[in-house]
């Protein structure tokens, strides 16, 4: 058997050696509903937020996509919406094909 590993992003973490808050639940999560998010990354604030109310591979496939636009913002790719989408889902799916997920706790 397989085994597999979540990674608790609850703490933080580094972006071109900037520390992101990861944040989620309550208010977060309806102000995210609102917007028909599943997370969002603020760059200036340096956060990500994440709506935690969904599936365990659902949030680790957004906390990734929020990771890649924190990291296009920080080294300046200029990818588009559709590129960021295509590039997280394609690292989702190889880390968790390894057993690698996200989680975020409150």
């Amino acid at each position: 058997m397989e085994k597999k590993i979540d990674i608790n992003v609850s703490k933080g973490i580094k972006v071109a050696g900037h520390t992101y808050k990861v944040k989620s639940g309550g208010q977060i999560n309806t102000r995210l509903k609102e917007g028909e998010y599943y997370g969002r990354c603020y760059q200036s604030e340096r956060e990500i937020l994440l709506d935690d109310s969904f599936s365990k591979e659902q949030v680790s496939n957004s906390f990734i996509h929020e990771v890649v636009h924190a990291i296009d913002s920080a080294f300046v790719i200029r990818l588009n919406e559709s590129q960021v989408k295509r590039l997280s889902n394609g690292l989702h799916q190889v880390l968790s094909d390894l057993g690698l997920s996200f989680i975020v706790t409150r």
